[in-house]
């Protein structure tokens, strides 16, 4: 059982459908190294990134996204400090820290599923939790069952992380079309090298960080961000009950 879960409310047990992660995996891609090729940082972040010469991060001195980063519509990626860093600031490394709140999982009331929630008080912009699952190809992301937990980790959909049959609790977070959490690209300078292709990927992993302040007790949510029509014959209506909702999911 993860740290990270404290309990499990209500009569029943915690669900055995797939098995529990700390971290992705694959069996497609290779984990070959801890370094990562971006805008802002040599191969092996040998030296100060743009980021540390400017001290652009960003997370406050708090360990909370800035307001700025956190309204963002486009660029939702995140540059974390690595232990390859000359000089790593601890608060740019929240990701890496884990969850430091108190996570339960409960049966919502509305034959919504399970949901998440959290015992603790949650301040804007704090990370939540990461999403963990199997790191995917997307064509044969494309070919499983049940696609409905499939995060896509690139514009082309290229690179996808399914937790349908491997994850961690995060797949237990409902969608809501005003929701309390956002998903942000954290890069923490790993890279993966496909055993199919034979190419180096950078990977980000997928935090989720509050969108406002959350008080204990209140489902965490994400908006699933589904298109009308994005699986062929499939619809799905819209549960979330908020007044803003879309009425289809899908």
């Amino acid at each position: 059982m993860l740290a990270e879960l404290v309990r499990v409310s209500g009569p029943l047990p915690f669900p055995t459908d797939f098995v529990l992660l700390s971290r992705s995996c694959s069996q497609y891609w290779e984990k070959v190294g801890n370094a990562v090729k971006d805008t802002t940082h040599d191969e092996r972040c040998l030296r100060p990134c743009d980021a540390c010469m400017s001290n652009d991060f960003a997370y406050t001195e708090a360990g909370v996204l800035r307001d700025d980063v956190l309204d963002r519509d486009h660029d939702r990626v995140i540059v974390e400090c690595t232990d390859n860093c000359p000089n790593p600031i601890p608060e740019n490394r929240q990701l890496q820290r884990g969850t430091q709140f108190r996570l339960e999982l409960f049966m919502t009331s509305d034959n919504r599923g399970w949901g998440l929630r959290s015992l603790d008080f949650i301040p804007r912009g704090a990370f939540v939790c990461e999403y963990v699952g199997e790191l995917l190809p997307g064509n044969i992301a494309d070919e499983r069952e049940n696609p409905s937990y499939n995060f896509a980790l690139s514009d082309d959909a290229d690179l996808v992380l399914d937790s349908r049959m491997r994850g961690n609790i995060s797949r237990f977070i409902n969608h809501r079309c005003r929701p309390n959490l956002s998903a942000f690209g954290v890069l923490t300078g790993d890279f993966f090298v496909s055993q199919l292709e034979h190419r180096r990927v950078p990977l980000p992993r997928v935090g989720f960080f509050s969108e406002r302040d959350i008080p204990p007790g209140e489902e965490l949510t994400i908006d699933y961000s589904w298109m009308l029509g994005c699986w062929a014959g499939a619809t799905m209506r819209c549960r979330c009950g908020h007044k803003v909702c879309r009425r289809r999911l899908l």
